[in-house]
């Protein structure tokens, strides 16, 4: 009897070890906050993600998404999170008096944008961190991604942006869509 107990003992505790490694090899998302919309100004790095928390204004110039506290269990050295944002910019055109006219001058640029980072693996076999995206195209950018010109004396600025269908992945891992609808406000009024 003792044998057979101890047989049965042996077989748990590899079984045990077998999936806490088949676990530990595949990372997974555990929670994460739900993505805010933030203005990233020209800051970067460390600095860029303490000025993205603290803005409280509205109307955003510098859109960007930005997800924190994300935690990932299952990761033996680190592992990299992803987020891909995907949107859609509105640019008008802006008169020299810094007017957008009645005129329907304005272009959608449709695109996505990427933020990954390593996150180091503590102890317990989870990695934390947070993602901040980087810019949208400038407007030169969004001309020339849609061949579009404003009339002569106005030029293209940025104007709202709406960032839908985000992912949430880990590499080697988990992947998570978003339902989160990020909308900014018209940076220039426009309805």
């Amino acid at each position: 009897m003792r044998k057979h107990l101890t047989l049965l003992l042996a077989i748990a505790i590899g079984s045990l070890a077998v999936a806490a490694t088949a676990w530990a090899g595949f990372p997974h998302i555990l929670r994460y906050k739900d993505p805010v919309l933030v203005d990233g100004g020209s800051a970067s790095g460390a600095a860029s993600l303490a000025a993205a928390k603290a803005s409280t204004t509205s109307v955003v110039p510098d859109p960007r998404v930005f997800v924190e506290e994300i935690v990932v269990a299952g990761v033996q050295e680190g592992v990299t999170t992803r987020l891909t944002a995907p949107f859609q910019a509105v640019y008008v055109c802006v008169n020299g008096g810094g007017r957008v006219p009645s005129a329907p001058n304005k272009t959608t640029l449709v695109g996505s944008l990427e933020a990954s980072a390593l996150f180091p693996a503590a102890k317990n076999g989870k990695a934390t961190g947070s993602l901040l995206t980087g810019p949208l195209p400038s407007s030169a950018a969004a001309a020339a991604a849609t061949g579009f010109t404003c009339p002569s004396g106005q030029s293209l600025e940025f104007d709202r942006v709406v960032f839908s269908n985000m992912v949430l992945s880990v590499d080697g891992g988990e992947t998570i869509q978003l339902a989160t609808v990020l909308v900014s406000e018209s940076v220039h009024g426009v309805n």
